[in-house]
């Protein structure tokens, strides 16, 4: 672990932090996708699935060679300082969300598909420095939008742009989404405040060291401890025009994520 990437680099306590977890035996090899909705991450990877009949996910993958190895889902998230893993699972997951869109919420995620060396969101044109086929990646967030290609930057345009596009983009998936990855260092009492504007179902996660209380709509909740370390807070609920987070200590919020969610 390092605050830079220059280092100094130290080895994390918590290793491994991603291991078996019976009856997934030696998960490994991921990668992170998007998910229908082209905002939510989830990491794809392979494990030995083993038999009801195998007791410990100790025993060598070479004792069952029937059982062979499995592509698993499962869902990926940050914690503050780290990355969290829900899994290794071996059994039924919930279906990966598709995209949700609610006009009268201003942040959003689209996936978009164009030949051309400009993109137009809202008429505003933004150059793509040459003629290609291209899968780009738009977020609209608080200040302004941003244009990405397989996880580069292309452009950051201010403001705010609706997600109108020419009859050339092809649209392959739109979702109302709040991306907040700021670190809030709040003292007691202080509050941070997230426009939202939508009365649909909404998946809230957020990190947060220390203690806070957590408002919207009619959701209040306190959540977070003194350990020192981040709790990860995963809640579905119905949405309002307003996330609230008010400390009720020292505290620090981050990675704050706001996805529309399709109720039922």
């Amino acid at each position: 672990m390092a605050d830079q990437l220059t280092g100094p680099w130290v080895k994390y306590a918590g290793n491994p932090f991603w291991a078996a977890a019976h009856p997934v035996h030696g998960p490994g090899h991921f990668a992170l996708v998007l998910a229908p909705d082209g905002a939510t991450p989830y990491v794809v990877y392979h494990g030995y699935a083993l038999g009801d009949d195998v007791e410990s996910a100790d025993v060598p993958i070479n004792l069952f060679p029937g059982e062979g190895r499995k592509v698993l889902l499962d869902r990926f998230y940050w914690s503050g300082d780290r990355p969290i893993f829900a899994g290794p699972t071996a059994g039924p997951q919930p279906t990966p969300p598709g995209p949700v869109f609610h006009p009268e919420v201003r942040t959003w995620r689209a996936e978009v598909w164009l030949e051309g060396d400009v993109l137009r969101i809202a008429g505003a044109p933004v150059p793509l420095g040459g003629p290609a086929r291209r899968h780009l990646q738009l977020t609209q967030g608080l200040t302004g939008c941003v244009v990405a290609e397989r996880g580069a930057l292309l452009a950051k345009v201010p403001g705010y742009l609706a997600p109108v596009f020419d009859a050339e983009v092809h649209v392959s998936s739109l979702t109302s989404f709040l991306d907040d990855e700021t670190v809030h260092e709040l003292v007691p009492g202080q509050s941070v405040s997230r426009p939202w504007g939508s009365t649909g179902e909404v998946e809230l996660n957020v990190a947060v060291r220390g203690r806070v209380r957590l408002s919207m709509g009619a959701y209040e909740e306190e959540v977070g401890d003194d350990s020192g370390a981040f709790t990860l807070v995963v809640r579905h609920l119905r949405a309002a025009a307003e996330l609230t987070i008010t400390a009720l200590g020292p505290a620090t919020v981050t990675d704050l994520l706001l996805y529309a969610r399709r109720s039922g």
